[in-house]
């Protein structure tokens, strides 16, 4: 997994969570804080299950908060053959007073929308972004010889691409868009080489972070170049010795 971050971060420790029985057509999502720390916002996933005799539709599916709608994302679904949930990973934000509880709760209705993340399809090329940052990736073999065509900085210049250096021939190059919808966005790059040389990258990026999450796997691909050099201005850096000590 690489990050690729392009401004401030932080990860913040996750919340403890819990459920508590309710009405048969709502679901419950407790946040308990257990910590004693104060809590700004923060993104927050669970894994729900969807009780029996309850219809749930991923497009027709609200989270309340005091009543009122707020962002979240599905995820890794399981679903009935009418395409109602059986499961499902349930992503939002949320603040949380030290010591404190939020209560969310999970109902069919009118989901909230807003999002500053955006996917576009222009020559050849597929675009995520937000607000702070964007990633470029090919749409077929034409565009490029490599899965990232560059991370757009804070200072609105661009990174330059990765590259794919291998004695084998290419066979396919694909990009799909695997996840999208107010919470993040998820691509996927999928290239193929002969003799069984595959190389599949994955790119997510989240609303309102500074960050580009680049997932790779690879075999018999030949070498990867990712050139973070054009347009790169770090200012400070940093190895994994530095968070997690010697290793």
């Amino acid at each position: 997994m690489r990050h690729i971050g392009v401004g401030r971060w932080m990860l913040l420790a996750t919340f403890g969570l819990l459920s508590a029985a309710r009405a048969k057509d709502e679901i419950p999502i407790v946040l308990e804080e257990q910590l004693g720390h104060t809590w700004e916002s923060d993104l927050v996933h669970r894994r729900v299950e969807i009780p029996a005799g309850m219809k749930l539709m991923p497009d027709r599916a609200t989270l309340l908060l005091d009543g009122k709608p707020v962002p979240f994302q599905f995820d890794n679904l399981a679903t009935n053959r009418d395409g109602s949930l059986t499961a499902a990973d349930v992503w939002f934000r949320s603040d949380l007073p030290a010591n404190g509880t939020r209560v969310l709760t999970l109902k069919s209705g009118k989901p909230a929308a807003e999002t500053d993340l955006k996917a576009t399809r222009e020559g050849g090329v597929l675009e995520i972004g937000n607000a702070r940052t964007a990633a470029r990736l090919p749409l077929g073999p034409g565009a490029a010889n490599g899965p990232l065509l560059g991370v757009r900085l804070a200072s609105g210049k661009w990174t330059g691409a990765m590259q794919v250096r291998t004695d084998a021939a290419w066979e396919s190059l694909a990009t799909e868009i695997l996840a999208q919808g107010p919470i993040f966005v998820r691509a996927r790059t999928a290239c193929r080489f002969a003799g069984g040389g595959r190389y599949d990258v994955e790119v997510t990026l989240r609303e309102g972070e500074p960050l580009v999450r680049v997932d790779e796997r690879y075999e018999k691909a030949g070498a990867v170049v990712l050139d973070l050099g054009t347009g790169l201005e770090p200012t400070h850096f940093a190895t994994k010795a530095d968070y997690r000590g010697n290793m």
